[in-house]
Order: C-alpha cells, then sequence, then structure tokens
C-alpha cells in the first residue's frame, strides 16, 4: 500500500503539480514524496527542514526511533 502511494504521490512531488501534506509514521515513505519535514511528538515540534538535512542530521531520539521503525522500501509491514 505504502509503495502504491509514493508511486502515485511521488510522481505529483516531482512535477511540482500541486502542494501536499502528508501525516505518516514512515519516513521512509516521507523521505520518498517530500521536500521537507517536520516531525511532531504529541503535538510538539522536535525537528524541522529539508528533508535531506534532517536525515542527514538526526538530533531528536523520536525522530531516530521513526526512522529505525520504518520500512525500507516504503512497503507497509
Amino acid at each position: 500500500m505504502a509503495a502504491h502511494a509514493v508511486e502515485i504521490l511521488g510522481g505529483q512531488a516531482i512535477t511540482g503539480a500541486w502542494p501536499s501534506r502528508h501525516i505518516s509514521h514512515d519516513l521512509a515513505v516521507v523521505h520518498q514524496i517530500a521536500d521537507r519535514v517536520v516531525v511532531l511528538r504529541e503535538g510538539a515540534v522536535v525537528e524541522t527542514g529539508p528533508v535531506a538535512e534532517v536525515f542527514a542530521f538526526l538530533c531528536a531520539d523520536y525522530t531516530r526511533n521513526l526512522l529505525r521503525s520504518s520500512s525500507p522500501t516504503g512497503e507497509s509491514k
């Protein structure tokens, strides 16, 4: 399911056809379809920025744990 969503949404994100917001706990999917990310924990922002920067310099343990629990291929577990 997640891979199918990436296939559909990723094409739109790449072409810049329309702005959108996605809510997901699967950061592998977020990495594939988003330019920017905001990581929330209990309603508070713990990290924000361009996806590449946030993933390269993980500051919050919560973000590390989300990334660790994400499927590497974007496939649902």
